[in-house]
C-alpha cells in the first residue's frame, strides 16, 4: 500500500509493518510487485525497487508536455513492466532504457494510413494494441477523407509502410513479442503484395542476432514470412532461394 500526505511523504507499507517513508513532491503513483513508480508536480518521474531498495529510473515527463493544454492522463506499467505515459490526446509514450528517452509508441500522424482503421476494427489483445485504437479513435473522419484524397496514390502507400515500420519499432520498444510478430507479418504482407524486394526490415550491419524478443528469426521466416511472400507468384522464385539457403545453413549447423 502506498499513501501520499500533504507533506509531501509518501509512505509504503505492508499490512504489518511500514517499508519506506519517501519525499515525493507530493506526485501521483503506481506500484507493480515491489515497484512504486511515482510522478511530482514538476513533471520529474521516478521508479524505485522496494524490494533492494533502490532508485531504477530518474527522468521526467516535462518533455513531453510541451504542447499547449496538453496534461499526463496516465501514468502506468505496460504488462512487460515498461513505464508508460499517456497524454490527454491519447498518445502514448514508453520510456526505453536503453537509451534512456522516452519513445512515441502511439500517436494519430500519417492520417492517409489505411492502418488506422484497422486498429479500430482489431479485436488484437495486447497493451500496444489498446494504445493504437485509442489514439486512432482521436482521428475525425474528415480529416481522414481528407487525407486520402488529397494524397497521391503511390504517397499513401509510402504512410502504409511507415506506419508499420512504426508499429514494429513501438512494439519492440515495449517489449512485446507477440505484437511485434503480429505487425511485422502484416508489414510482409504488404510487400509480398507491392511485389517490392527492395524494402524489408533488417538488423544493422554487424548486429545480427538469431533472435528477438525471445523469438527464433529463422523459424518466423520459415514458418511465418515466406508463407506470406508466397502468395505473390511473383515471387517463388525467391522463396525457393530462401528455403535453399536456409537448408544449408542448417546442414553445416548439425555438422558442426
Amino acid at each position: 500500500m502506498q499513501l501520499g500526505c500533504r507533506t509531501a511523504f509518501m509512505y509504503a507499507s505492508t499490512s504489518s509493518s511500514s517499508l519506506q517513508a519517501t519525499p515525493s513532491g507530493r506526485g501521483s503513483g503506481a506500484s507493480a510487485d515491489w515497484l512504486l513508480l511515482v510522478v511530482c508536480v514538476d513533471g520529474s518521474m521516478r521508479l524505485w525497487d522496494l524490494q533492494q531498495p533502490a532508485c531504477v529510473l530518474e527522468t521526467s515527463v516535462a518533455p513531453l508536455l510541451t504542447q499547449p493544454g496538453i496534461e499526463v492522463s496516465t501514468v502506468r506499467f505496460s504488462s512487460t513492466g515498461c513505464p508508460l505515459v499517456v497524454l490527454s490526446n491519447c498518445h502514448a509514450h514508453s520510456y526505453h532504457s536503453g537509451m534512456k528517452c522516452w519513445m512515441r509508441v502511439a500517436d494519430d500522424s500519417l492520417p492517409a494510413s489505411v492502418h488506422h482503421s484497422s486498429f479500430l476494427k482489431t479485436s488484437a489483445a495486447g497493451d500496444l494494441a489498446l494504445l493504437q485504437q485509442a489514439a486512432s479513435s482521436q482521428l475525425r473522419a474528415e480529416d481522414v477523407v481528407g487525407a486520402a484524397l488529397g494524397t497521391a496514390p503511390a504517397w499513401q502507400v509510402q504512410q502504409g509502410r511507415a506506419h508499420l515500420e512504426v508499429n514494429m519499432a513501438a512494439a519492440k520498444a515495449m517489449d512485446s513479442p507477440m505484437e511485434w510478430r503480429r505487425w511485422l507479418i502484416t508489414y510482409v504482407r504488404q510487400l509480398s503484395a507491392d511485389a517490392d524486394e527492395s524494402s524489408h526490415p533488417s538488423d544493422a550491419p554487424g548486429s545480427w542476432q538469431p533472435s528477438v524478443m525471445g523469438l527464433d528469426k529463422r523459424q518466423i521466416l520459415k514458418n511465418e514470412v515466406l508463407k506470406e511472400v508466397a502468395r505473390n507468384r511473383s515471387n517463388q522464385r525467391l522463396v525457393l532461394e530462401v528455403l535453399d539457403l536456409i537448408k544449408e545453413v542448417e546442414a553445416v549447423q548439425r555438422g558442426a
